[in-house]
């Protein structure tokens, strides 16, 4: 009969009872070594769950089989886990989209903790030398021992005025709309955005996905090459935000535009622009050129500035771009449709009237720049320029079903998209004068003469 202590199973485990305490002394580091990395993970897990917020990330620190090397054993050990549906999986389980996004907050927060660990030692290094000197003042040898007490033990740094922010980073990224789903794409948008105000970096990336465009964010710069010929060289587009001139509001309109509609910014990507005021005129696009399979389908593109007011800050971006375009709103009436009156007994005057002389005056800058634009106007509105039925307007549904179904409507609405893809400019060197106010005249007195023919019940907003 075996005796206790001749069963190997003892015997083994006497064998590793000298190695608990170096074991215990191991633990014990990999605690302390969690807690310095908690910080910089729950940094890193803030910026990949914004891009993916149903996934979090946990640093695994383990030390591995025992070698006692303290140091390799936590990175052998050690590594990142991202919990997904409740199970938590290694990162390289995850798909290409959510290992670039953990990649680049990665490298935000690790260039971040780099950065300031070289301020603190250059600070620390610089109040080290002041120490030295400060020997013979007691007072101030303990102000400058606090001082270097607190930014080793992870203190405020002072601020310093001459600090230029340098050395900086760039983050070169190429088509990081690569494996993201559309909801991921934006939320990586917002995240590199946001890394490029920070002082210390800049982001530079290449796209062909219009998510990733924002002329509205300061300091912005786009970028597109394209060839002007088959066999000709690259003929670069540039947009700086900060050179375009928005007004406040202006800005806030292409923000509020981009939000609205995802396939806004495709106007950086090639095809011919078309402004438009809303959805009834991009309803008349489908179903005359999407739905009919008309050659302008490939041609062009329908931007909607959702209001007559917006028009001037999608036209400036395209003035700015150097990008040809075509604009086309509706004329509206002079008077508002309420028929409220001033103190003296006339109409009041209607906001949208005014923007027919503010938008004419951009198409005669744009022209002066050697931007071609085609400006048509619909007298008194797109509705009735094409003969929709009354009753479809503001109702762009309606306005589709009765443009497919009619031949004539939608022959109207191919000529109209046809002319609006003819632009024209000034000639080279050419100035002339610009012609708003008789535009508005001219617009004024075609508004009569529609009222005339037609016996609008709303002419009486003409306030004759």
């Amino acid at each position: 009969m075996m005796k206790p202590a001749d069963d190997p199973l003892i015997q083994r485990r006497s064998l590793f009872r000298p190695t608990r305490p170096p074991l215990n002394g191991v633990n014990g580091i990999v605690k302390q070594q969690e807690a310095k990395f908690s910080a910089a993970v729950s940094d890193v897990e803030q910026g990949f769950t914004s891009v993916f917020p149903g996934l979090s990330v946990k640093l695994d620190v383990q030390a591995a089989a025992p070698k006692f090397d303290a140091a390799k054993l936590i990175a052998d050990g050690s590594g990142l886990r991202v919990t997904d549906g409740g199970a938590e999986v290694q990162l390289s389980q995850q798909g290409a989209g959510a290992q670039r996004a953990l990649f680049w907050t990665m490298l935000q927060v690790r260039n971040r903790i780099v950065s300031d660990k070289k301020l603190r030692d250059d600070k620390i290094k610089a109040l080290t030398k002041d120490l030295g000197k400060a020997q013979k003042d007691a007072e101030k040898a303990k102000e400058i021992q606090a001082q270097i007490d607190s930014i080793q033990d992870g203190g405020a740094l002072p601020e310093d005025a001459d600090d230029p922010a340098l050395p900086g980073y760039i983050l070169l990224i190429d088509e990081p709309e690569n494996a993201l789903h559309p909801l991921a794409a934006r939320a990586a948008q917002r995240q590199l955005y946001q890394l490029a105000q920070q002082p210390e970096w800049q982001v530079m990336l290449t796209t062909h996905s219009p998510l990733f465009i924002n002329p509205a964010m300061d300091h912005t710069t786009i970028l597109r090459l394209e060839r002007e010929h088959a066999d000709g060289g690259f003929s670069p587009k540039t947009f700086r935000t900060d050179e375009a001139e928005f007004q406040a509001d202006e800005k806030e309109s292409l923000k509020a535009i981009q939000e609205m509609d995802p396939t806004f910014c495709e106007v950086f990507f090639g095809t011919y622009p078309i402004i438009v005021e809303g959805d009834t005129e991009h309803a008349a696009f489908i179903a005359a050129v999407v739905e009919a399979g008309h050659e302008l389908i490939d041609q062009v593109t329908i931007i909607k500035a959702r209001g007559k007011p917006q028009i001037r800050a999608v036209m400036k971006m395209l003035i700015h771009f150097q990008k040809d375009f075509g604009v086309l709103h509706d004329c509206d009436w002079p008077h508002g449709k309420d028929g409220k009156q001033n103190k003296d007994g006339s109409l009041a005057k209607s906001g949208s009237w005014a923007h027919n002389a503010e938008i004419r005056r951009l198409v005669n800058q744009a022209k002066s720049l050697g931007v071609a634009v085609a400006h048509h106007v619909s007298i008194p509105d797109f509705e009735r320029r094409i003969g929709l039925p009354r009753g479809t307007a503001g109702k762009p549904f309606e306005a589709y079903l009765a443009i497919k179904k009619d031949d004539t409507i939608k022959a109207e609405v191919q000529e109209l998209l046809q002319n609006l893809k003819q632009p024209e400019r000034h000639a080279e060197g050419a100035k002339p004068a610009c012609d708003a106010e008789s535009f508005v005249d001219g617009l004024l007195q075609n508004l009569r003469t529609g009222a005339a023919k037609h016996q609008w019940e709303d002419a009486f907003r003409l306030g004759d």
